[in-house]
């Protein structure tokens, strides 16, 4: 029997002190939009912290033929901070892991709030672009007001509320499925050879080998 197409929006983490396994199945980007927002949310903290997997799968009759890393398409609900969210989420210069290692103090005070870090964040970030001694001086005082005290405020004034995904970008660039389309119902999946695998997916593991139209939490 023939497999309907589908997307499989996947976010999730792989074994460790957080765990996620969800994925949402649908025929169309609308309807696998749909699924996604009426049962989830963009995790701040396992996104900017954690480094979930954030990824359209593309299913053509069974068979994922590739994906859509969805991290370059998370944008901010205070467009300030995009760049930010952007460096935090691709780590283009690979210094991530030394950043949060340094603000540690500071995030876990507060929480790993990384919603409310943000302004921190990005203000040691800018302070490490712009280097020197000043900077440095600048950094440790803003790094230690903010493990004795109240993290800084966006420049409005009001905390950042959340993490969004700009469908509209992404529809652009979304590849097209073949009919028949997943509509309900179970579809059964298998990864192509040659797709790139991720470390957190649970499809990658082949934990989600039939899964059923809308939300299938795995964990």
């Amino acid at each position: 029997m023939t497999q309907p197409s589908c997307y499989l929006l996947e976010f999730s983490v792989g074994s460790g002190g957080a765990r996620k396994g969800d994925i949402y199945a649908a025929g169309t980007l609308a309807d696998v939009r749909r699924a996604f927002e009426e049962a989830d949310r963009l995790d701040p903290y396992l996104l900017l912290w954690y480094g979930a997997c954030l990824r359209l799968w593309v299913a053509r009759h069974g068979t994922v033929t590739g994906g859509v890393d969805l991290r370059p398409y998370v944008r901010c609900t205070d467009p300030a901070y995009d760049a930010t969210v952007r460096r935090l989420l691709l780590d283009p210069d690979g210094t991530n892991g030394d950043l949060l290692d340094d603000l540690d103090g500071a995030l876990s005070e507060h929480g790993w709030d990384m919603l409310a870090a943000l302004p921190l964040l990005d203000r040691v970030l800018a302070l490490r672009d712009r280097g020197g001694p000043a900077a440095e001086a600048e950094e440790r005082l803003a790094v230690a007001a903010a493990e004795t005290g109240d993290l800084p405020l966006p420049a409005g004034g009001r905390p950042v509320a959340g993490l969004w995904l700009d469908w509209a970008a992404l529809g652009r660039r979304a590849p097209a499925l073949e009919v028949p389309l997943l509509t309900e119902g179970p579809v059964s999946v298998a990864l192509a050879r040659g797709v790139p695998r991720d470390p957190d997916s649970y499809l990658c593991a082949g934990v989600a080998g039939e899964l059923v139209a809308g939300a299938n939490h795995l964990e």
